[in-house]
């Protein structure tokens, strides 16, 4: 049994004053402040807040501070912004130089350096002219000509004019007058006598229909009169000896700025009712409220300030170290704390006090449950555990329960405490496993619930939702078959069990049946959820993104950010007390206004800030046409307010390309498509605030043409071109065909006719002059009874023919056959001719006899010539020379044939005398076959003849030069 101790505790002391303040957000240098020295500051009716500073006139978009200025303007301080109804903002320096802003640039509108000679003035903007308030003068500048005319001047002291009842009002001593077109006329509005040295520093406001007005040294704000002497009414001691710099009234509520805070008022019975007090002893110098319902700032030497809930609210709670770890509820009253080094304590909501509870380690607080049926605090630390009882202010401690992540009550004796070692029921303090199951005894849980309404224990597990019924039978919740890792477990009133998960929303359980998921789909800003907190049947839900408000009956969300103040989403504990929700975090303690935490929707504008194509920033406008080869486009955009960037998602889709929306993350405000393919396109973009999707769509189109390829004309052009192209060329193929086909027929009757000429050379060659000639040799030897000479006669004779036979078969042969037949030839001749015919037939070294080719039956009619027509008729010596070699570059092969004979001359002079028995026609016969052989070839062949003669021109014979191409 362990050892138990009790500690009785007298809380001696309280802790005070520890008061709330709404959640404030300092902007400075680091936060991209320009400045911190600012001297007004205004929105205009796009959104856009403009910050007269020091260092220069700034514009903020929600992101960026934009700093306007021109080469003409005189030092960097501006004062007084005011916007036009064109929607421009004016300023004006301590050098008399009035500027406006125009698309993105400051022009100088008017210099009245001369005329002011360094004095601040006030001015409105009205519809033809600028209205310029000077201590002594009063100005009127017109827009258009820029002249510069005196409406009124006096020596009196002109006081800072103002607006009352839809009337711009100007006081001037102690009288006030209205200024209507160029003219002053007197109202009946009374003021009582002050110091009128000042007058130009007065301030006048209206207050529930009334009008006020106060001095900065005066102890009194006095409420105009009308008819009768103003009425004083003494200042509050907060204000006196402060200088006051600005009144700004809102809903009945006064804000005054001053040198030392801003105090907020209600003016009831002439008496001021402080109603708050905030940036206490900072200079503020002027503040707005935007249309975002965000409270700005600013002062003198400690930048911005905003405000952007005034509901949300932080507890001035100090801490000595770590941070709140866990809080329960006693009553509507107190709350207890604990806290990641061991402090705790009961906190007073309603009179901000802290009673501690001094505990017996400094280890982390992990978890504490209130029991209203003992009035006892269950406290479980990492390493202790204690029954705390309110009423007595006692402490035992008893280590049953230690490390517990969630302590959740059963009944008046009984509660369950689910840790790391698994889920135990303390029932009369004493522990016992709610699972005899070995799996779930030592099971990590990260936490449980007791449904009142069904009686069922639910523990979440490392890996299930397990849900145990009155006889601790256990049973698993899935969904859709996978487990749920929850992280949190809360009841609504109408018996609707929800559970938090680390990645899968929110699950509604209803007679152990998942009913509804609630994702990023249908109104989660994030799916990752921890805590949660039932509101009757509205349901708290703290995400890494916002914290939300469910209403579960309408399935509506509504969103808080850090836009709205909050610090942090690392809530530590959530707890209901009448209207407000306190909650814990790294960062203090804090309360919301449950009812009235929630702005009105706005619509926010989105509008683009730039277009790049190709990476070059162009003009924006509302459509771009981009060439193919330039499909680059990125687009930027914005919508104004405080932090927009982080309060609002965007996205967008291109229709035209894909009609669903994507969703950017938080921060980026710019698309970019690398490469666009031709067409028409449609860039929407919208924004996101919480779950709630605006229908503000901005839109620009934006056009890719095609390349001239994709173009119509160029496929008409192409069709033609085809067209034509598939004409010409079966218009080219069929006249192919028929030229084919003509070189075929032309082809074989050259075949034919090379048949012929073959045929006409072989007949050459046999003529019946040579066989009668041959036989007659025979014959002679025979009856000369010379057998052997008629054998080998006769032998070389037979060769001869049957070499002639076969080359007529052919159309070429080696030049080695060709030479045999010639020599065959030649030796016959010889013979007949009885020894008188000498002939040298000589071939070159370097000549392949095997490898060269030559036409059939082609050189020996010109030898047959040579002896025939050249050596026939030759007395004494004949002689024949025939040669083949190769040229100097061994690309063709020369014959010379050549003969010491009477000459082509002498020969054609006895053949026309000579008595024609038959026609001799081996020469005429070559010639005609050699026409037929060139037709096919690339290289001619080509004979050339050359009469030969001595000094004395007498004729030494023919020479035949036969040049036949190797390579065809």
């Amino acid at each position: 049994m362990k050892k138990t101790i009790l500690y009785l505790l007298l809380f001696c002391c309280a802790i005070t004053s520890f008061a709330q303040q709404p959640v404030t957000i300092q902007l400075t240098e680091k936060d991209g402040l320009p400045d911190i020295e600012f001297y007004n500051i205004i929105e205009d009716s796009n959104g856009f807040i403009w910050l007269a500073a020091d260092k220069g006139f700034y514009c903020y978009d929600g992101k960026e501070y934009e700093n306007y200025t021109n080469s003409e303007k005189r030092g960097l301080s501006v004062f007084e912004p005011v916007e036009d109804k064109k929607g421009r903002v004016w300023c004006v320096n301590i050098s008399g130089q009035l500027f406006y802003t125009e698309n993105g640039k400051l022009i100088t509108f008017a210099d009245l350096g001369e005329i002011l000679k360094g004095e601040l003035i006030n001015f409105i903007v009205r519809d033809n002219d600028i209205l310029v308030f000077s201590i002594n003068n009063v100005y009127s500048i017109n827009l258009k000509s820029k002249l510069v005319s005196t409406i009124f001047a006096t020596k009196s002291l002109i006081g800072v004019p103002f607006f009352y009842n839809n009337e711009l009002l100007l006081n001037i001593e102690n009288k006030i007058y209205a200024i209507i077109g160029n003219k002053l006329v007197s109202r009946n509005i009374l003021i009582t006598s002050y110091d009128f040295s000042l007058l130009s520093k007065t301030s006048f406001f209206q207050y529930d229909k009334d009008l006020y007005f106060l001095q900065p040294t005066n102890k009194y704000i006095f409420k105009v009169g009308l008819s009768k002497s103003s009425q004083s009414i003494l200042l509050p001691s907060d204000l006196q000896n402060k200088q006051i710099n600005y009144i700004f009234v809102k809903d009945n509520i006064l804000w005054v700025c001053t040198s030392a805070g801003v105090y907020v008022y209600s003016i009831k019975n002439n008496q001021f009712i402080l109603k708050a007090k905030y940036l206490e002893n900072i200079f503020v110098t002027k503040m707005i409220f935007d249309h975002n319902e965000n409270y700005w700032f600013g002062t003198l030497k400690d930048g911005i300030f905003v405000i952007p809930n005034i509901h949300i609210n932080k507890y001035a709670f100090r801490l000595k170290l770590g941070s709140i770890s866990c809080l329960t509820k006693v009553n509507e009253e107190i709350l207890f704390y604990g806290t990641t080094n061991g402090e705790a304590g009961l906190y007073n909501i309603k009179t901000n006090t802290v009673k501690s509870i001094p505990l017996l380690s400094k280890r982390n607080i992990t978890s504490a449950l209130y029991n209203p049926l003992l009035n006892e605090i269950y406290i479980s630390q990492e390493d202790k555990s204690y029954y705390y009882n309110v009423k007595k202010h006692s402490i035992e401690n008893q280590n049953t329960f230690l490390n517990a992540k969630r302590l959740t009550l059963i009944n008046e004796n009984t509660f369950l405490s689910t840790s790391f070692n698994g889920a135990e029921i303390i029932k009369n303090r004493k522990d016992m496993p709610i699972s005899k199951r070995d799996d779930l005894i030592f099971k990590r849980t990260y936490t449980s619930h007791f449904s009142s309404h069904s009686g069922k224990i639910y523990v979440a597990y490392v890996d299930n939702l397990v849900v145990f019924d009155k006889n601790l039978n256990e049973s698993i919740i899935r969904n859709n078959g996978k487990p749920i890792f929850a992280i949190d477990i809360v009841e609504t009133a109408d018996g609707t069990v929800w559970v938090s998960t680390f990645k899968d929303g929110v699950f509604g359980i209803k007679d152990g049946e998942i009913i509804v998921n609630y994702t990023e789909a249908n109104g989660l800003v994030s799916n990752q959820t921890s805590k949660i907190k039932n509101q009757n049947n509205n349901l708290w839900i703290v995400t890494d993104k916002g914290i939300q408000l469910l209403n579960t009956a309408k399935s509506s969300f509504q969103t808080l950010t850090k836009t709205d103040g909050i610090d942090s989403y690392t809530i530590s504990g959530l707890e209901i007390f009448d209207k407000q929700l306190v909650f814990s975090s790294n960062k203090n303690l804090f309360s919301l206004d449950t009812k009235n935490v929630f702005k009105k929707t706005n619509n926010t504008n989105i509008y683009f800030t730039s277009v790049a194509i190709d990476e070059t920033e162009v003009k924006l406008g509302r459509k771009y046409v981009l060439e193919h080869q330039n499909n680059s486009i990125k687009i930027s955009f914005n919508s104004n307010g405080f932090l927009s960037s982080n309060k609002y998602t965007y996205k967008y889709r291109l229709l035209g390309l894909n009609k669903k929306w994507v969703n950017l993350e938080s921060g980026i405000n710019f698309v970019k498509y690398n490469s666009l393919p031709a067409g028409d396109y449609v860039f929407q973009v919208a924004y996101q605030n919480g779950s709630l999707f605006e229908n503000s769509i901005k839109e620009i189109a934006i056009e890719v043409q095609s390349p001239f390829w994709e173009k119509w004309w160029f496929y008409s052009i192409i069709g033609v071109c085809l067209l034509a192209f598939f004409w010409g060329y079966f218009s080219w193929r069929i006249n192919r065909l028929k030229q084919r086909q003509k070189e075929i027929l032309d082809k074989e009757l050259i075949n034919k006719k090379l048949v012929f000429s073959q045929l006409e050379a072989l007949r050459s060659q046999m003529n019946p002059h040579f066989i009668f000639n041959a036989l007659n040799s025979i014959q002679e030897y025979i009856v000369l009874n010379d057998g052997k000479l008629a054998r080998m006669y006769l032998v070389k004779f037979s060769k001869l023919i049957r070499i002639y036979l076969e080359h007529s078969q052919q159309n070429e042969i080696v030049l080695k056959e060709e030479i045999k037949a010639l020599e065959l030839y030649l030796e016959l001749e010889k013979l007949r001719f009885e020894d008188v015919l000498q002939y040298d037939l000589t071939i070159a070294a370097n000549l392949s006899q095997e490898k060269t080719k030559i036409p059939s039956l082609f050189i020996q009619p010109y030898v047959e010539n040579a002896i025939k027509h050249g050596l026939l008729h030759k007395k004494g010596e004949r002689k024949l020379l025939v040669s083949f070699r190769l040229n100097l570059e061994e690309t063709h092969l020369i014959c010379c044939v050549e003969d010491n004979g009477i000459g082509r001359n002498a020969s054609f002079i006895l053949n026309q005398n000579k008595v024609k028995y038959h026609t001799s026609f081996a020469t005429s016969a070559n010639e005609k076959r050699l026409n037929l052989i060139n037709i096919d070839r690339l290289q001619k062949i080509s004979i050339e003849t050359i009469d030969l003669s001595k000094e004395n021109n007498e004729c030494a014979g023919t020479r035949i030069i036969i040049t036949i191409p190797l390579n065809n």
